[in-house]
């Protein structure tokens, strides 16, 4: 048996594989006829040896040895021995792969705003042309109503591309500190040797709720504004918020809801009959 940390077999639950497992039975002899090394000193990664094998890939050839990594021998027992423990090691190669990942979805962040400004770009020069045509085919009450929507509209994607923006400044930003602030709480817990497992649990778990609370509001849009149905009934007034919500998305921006997966639609803060301000959804 090879000291090391071993992958599991991989499962179909979308949850995270702890990246420590228990060690795998001996191998047949035909299996180790040629045994991994350690792709930085060379050394062959035995019985004896103490190495980790990277998380991501699981390479027969990406191994390394606790020595290289610096590793103190207490904390590779409790690697090897502890399946709950969440600290993975990645060899090069994959480590500059994660990071890759990180950046194209900043990209993909950026690529979908292009897509608004110009959704709106087109729909201004839309009904700019519009405006004309109707200008004299029209009386003064009918131009002052698409004035008022085609001033809508443009407050809409002001809105739009400002909270995109800071929405991405603040991913950046926080992609920044937690890359600082990791390497700095790594470097404090490998000097002090205490508390390892609790703080990186603690790190990894508000990392991961981050994430998911990312994830979760990345989709949301906030309509202000739209007046709301008069009624007492909760049922009575959501139908005429889809109805609102239909008929935006099919006039103005030519999307079928149903091709959306809208999940669900709600009015923020309770309903108030003496109100006169809409509340938003």
């Amino acid at each position: 048996m090879v000291n090391g940390k071993l992958q599991p077999a991989k499962s179909g639950s979308s949850k995270k594989v702890s990246a420590v497992s228990k060690q795998q039975p001996l191998a047949s002899p035909a299996t180790l006829v040629k045994k991994p090394s350690c792709t930085t000193c060379g050394t062959v990664v035995t019985d004896e040896v103490k190495a980790l094998q990277c998380d991501r890939c699981q390479a027969v050839d990406k191994w390394r040895c606790a020595e290289c990594l610096n590793l103190p021998p207490e904390m590779y027992d409790h690697l090897v021995s502890d399946p709950a423990c969440s600290l993975r090691w990645l060899c090069p190669g994959c480590d500059k792969a994660v990071l890759e990942t990180g950046n194209m979805n900043i990209q993909d962040s950026a690529d979908k705003l292009d897509c608004w400004v110009n959704l709106v770009e087109k729909l201004l020069d839309k009904l700019t042309a519009v405006e004309d045509k109707l200008r004299s085919k029209c009386d003064i009450g009918i131009v002052s109503q698409l004035d008022s929507r085609l001033k809508n509209l443009e407050d809409y994607a002001a809105k739009q591309d400002h909270d995109m923006s800071n929405k991405i400044t603040l991913l950046e930003s926080k992609l920044d500190r937690h890359v600082k602030s990791n390497e700095k709480e790594v470097t404090e817990q490998l000097d002090s040797g205490s508390n390892l497992q609790k703080r990186v649990q603690h790190k990894v778990i508000k990392q991961m709720t981050e994430d998911k609370d990312l994830e979760n509001r990345k989709k949301n849009v906030i309509i202000y504004r739209v007046p709301e149905v008069p009624a007492d009934n909760a049922d009575d007034r959501m139908n005429g918020d889809t109805v609102f919500l239909t008929e935006l998305l099919e006039s103005v921006f030519h999307i079928k809801p149903e091709d959306q997966g809208i999940d669900k639609m709600f009015r923020l803060g309770q309903y108030d009959a003496s109100n006169s301000t809409p509340r938003p959804f």
